[in-house]
C-alpha cells in the first residue's frame, strides 16, 4: 500500500509530502527545512538524523522531523539531531558522480559528534 500525505505549516506556511511503503516501512520526505538528511541508527539504540540546513536550533530540527514521523511505529522517532550548514557535494567527497550518498564518509566527517551523543547515554 503506498502512502501519500500532504502537510502544511501555517508559521512557516511550507507544505512537507511524505511518500512511504506501507509494506515494508521505506518512506520520503520532501520538506524544505532540510536540504540534505541521513539517518544513522544501525547498531545504536536510537536514531540520530544527520540534517544539511539553515535552520539552526537542533531542537526545532528535532522537533520538525518527529512531527513529520509521527503516522510512523513509535520507533521510528529520531532522538537526536546533528546540523550542519556544509551541503554533502561531490566537490567535498560526501557524494558519488550519480549524487548518492558516501554513508561511511559522512559517518566519518561526523564521528566525533556521533560519539558524543552516545556518551550521553552513559
Amino acid at each position: 500500500m503506498l502512502v501519500f500525505r500532504q502537510l502544511f505549516d501555517p508559521p512557516s506556511s511550507t507544505y512537507t509530502y511524505l511518500l512511504a511503503d506501507g509494506g515494508n516501512g521505506a518512506a520520503v520526505i520532501i520538506d524544505p527545512v532540510f536540504e540534505q538528511v541521513m539517518l544513522v541508527g544501525e547498531g545504536r539504540p536510537f536514531l540520530t538524523l544527520l540534517a544539511v540546513t539553515k535552520e539552526g536550533d537542533e531542537q526545532a530540527l528535532l522537533a520538525h522531523a518527529n512531527e513529520r514521523l509521527k503516522d510512523f511505529p513509535r520507533w521510528v522517532r529520531i532522538r537526536h539531531c546533528i546540523a550542519t550548514s556544509d551541503p554533502w557535494s561531490i566537490e567535498n567527497g560526501l557524494l558519488t558522480p550519480t549524487l548518492k550518498l558516501k554513508r561511511p564518509l559522512v559517518l566519518a566527517k561526523f564521528k566525533d559528534a556521533l560519539d558524543a551523543v552516545m556518551e550521553e547515554l552513559r
